[in-house]
């Protein structure tokens, strides 16, 4: 973290990253009671890995009792990130294996940011208070992913790709100012929000 601070300045900042990783070993048995008794026996075991960080920096400055502004920039990134597993499944039908399957899938998830630009202003003109803030959101977001699944007794074999990318983005803006009238105050606004969210998907 940092802030200096000088006369009406402020400004501050902070970044920070880690790590994540996973590794999971599991078994799994399922069984199916009707007419044909159906087993079916799945040993699994799930990897992951990710970095990611996040940083913001911002400012306030007081210009006078009657005046002041600020901004903040915030932003988060997973520079890397994938995970995957590998499966060996069996199935059984009344104590016999008829199909036997491997499946191995890689995700990897995109490196795309997703940034908040919010900003104020707080003053007075005459006997007319002013509040005005907005703010400007953006998210990307996105993964490629590859399944291999092969049949190794009586079971078909297939491959699927996908590859997914989704942006958003949403910006807001809100004007408040405040009249004295009589022994009370007026207040008049009004609020621009607006979203947007495009979407590309391929399998």
């Amino acid at each position: 973290d940092l802030n200096y601070r000088y006369r009406g300045l402020d400004i501050f900042s902070n970044l920070y990253g880690g790590l994540s990783q996973g590794y999971q070993d599991q078994h799994n048995d399922n069984r199916l009671y009707g007419k044909t008794l159906m087993s079916i026996d799945e040993n699994l075991i799930i990897k992951n890995k990710s970095y990611y960080t996040s940083g913001s920096l911002g400012f306030n400055y007081v210009f006078n009792d009657k005046h002041s502004v600020g901004a903040t920039y915030e932003v988060n990134i997973n520079p890397y990130s994938r995970g995957g597993w590998n499966s060996l499944m069996d199935v059984w039908k009344n104590g016999s294996k008829t199909e036997s399957y491997t499946n191995d899938m890689y995700c990897r998830f995109k490196s795309r940011p997703t940034q908040d630009i919010t900003a104020y202003y707080a003053g007075q003109i005459g006997k007319v208070s002013i509040e005005w803030n907005g703010e400007i959101y953006l998210r990307k977001t996105g993964q490629t992913q590859y399944s291999e699944e092969t049949g190794i007794e009586g079971g078909d074999s297939r491959t699927i790709e996908s590859d997914f990318t989704a942006d958003s983005w949403m910006h807001a803006s809100k004007l408040v100012l405040s009249f004295p009238v009589w022994k009370g105050t007026l207040k008049v606004g009004m609020r621009l929000p607006k979203v947007a969210v495009p979407i590309l998907y391929y399998r």
